[in-house]
């Protein structure tokens, strides 16, 4: 009897040594979190664009001052090209574009006619966002230039144009979208004003508005208007 106690006392002694001597068994280590790189704004990039433009423009009489409003609006296509840099998350950069225009309206009751048309636009605008990763929204303003134009017809006793480069201002907003590291989509508003013009004629003959043959008048015209155009850029 004391043997068997003996022995069993000496197992359970034992025991802690034979435990040390076993594997031990750990829970698997999980992988290290991997984080997509934020998208970089940085760089030069060209691209193209097709929207519509809708405006405003007043021919006016100068001598009876009676003034025809105009609403001229059209498609409108071009190129863009510019540069980003990018601080944190905010995006500084430059964009210049040059866009063809088929925007014009005119009035005709019979006697008097009056048309206005701008035929070309282009900006160069500073443009300032803030990048959500591969988001981009930003505010844009600068210089705008295009050709305007505008007729004023009073019946057959005078016909007189104006076509010029004007130059004016740009002011609008957008948001651009990177798909991938290189290429770009972008939604873009933007207001246009190139100012007003004054032109003058001579009446070459006395027609039905009975002015004398030499007689001087003229009339005056504005132009300003809206951009919405979808965009698509390839950044190096």
């Amino acid at each position: 009897m004391r043997r068997i106690l003996l022995a069993s006392v000496m197992s359970l002694a034992a025991l802690p040594a034979f435990a040390a001597d076993l594997p031990v068994r750990t829970a698997p280590v999980a992988p290290a979190p991997v984080y997509a790189p934020l998208y970089n704004w940085t760089g030069f990039y060209i691209g193209a664009n097709a929207g519509y433009a809708w405006g405003n423009s007043d021919v006016v009489d100068l001598a009876l001052g009676t003034k025809y409003s105009l609403d001229p609006g059209g498609f409108t296509a071009g190129l863009q090209a510019g540069y980003n840099y990018q601080v944190n998350q905010f995006v500084l950069g430059v964009e210049a574009d040059a866009n063809w225009i088929d925007a014009s309206d005119s009035y005709s009751d019979g006697f008097v006619y009056a048309s206005s048309k701008v035929s070309w636009l282009s900006t160069i605008r500073a443009r300032v966002g803030y990048a959500f990763n591969n988001v981009l929204i930003y505010a844009t303003g600068g210089i705008a230039f295009g050709e305007a134009k505008a007729t004023w017809y009073d019946g057959g006793a005078i016909s007189i144009r104006d076509s010029d480069t004007r130059t004016g201002w740009a002011l609008g907003a957008g948001v651009e979208y990177a798909f991938n590291r290189n290429w770009t989509a972008k939604l873009e508003y933007l207001y246009y004003d190139l100012g007003d013009s004054s032109f003058y004629g001579s009446a070459p003959v006395v027609g039905p508005a009975l002015l004398p043959v030499g007689t001087t008048t003229g009339a005056k015209a504005d132009w300003s208007g809206n951009i919405v155009r979808a965009g698509i850029n390839y950044k190096f």
